[in-house]
């Protein structure tokens, strides 16, 4: 496993053709946008809550892709 640490505005290139960025980072949730041209829509954009026992200072997100 390898991870990732990005801020607000900073994106990951997976595989040469998805794109994460983080749009945001609040106390109890982050907003992230993928791009994916493989899929329908190709770009969306979602806001991923944290539990209340879990803090973005412990915080890994894993992303599969098909």
């Amino acid at each position: 496993m390898r991870i990732y640490m990005r801020g607000e505005n900073q994106s990951l290139l997976i595989d040469h053709e998805i794109i994460v960025t983080i749009l945001a980072i609040y106390p109890d949730h982050v907003r992230v946008r993928i791009h994916s041209p493989r899929n329908e829509p190709t770009t969306w954009e979602s806001d991923l809550f944290l539990p209340d026992d879990v803090s973005l200072d412990s915080i890994e997100l894993e992303l599969t892709v098909n």
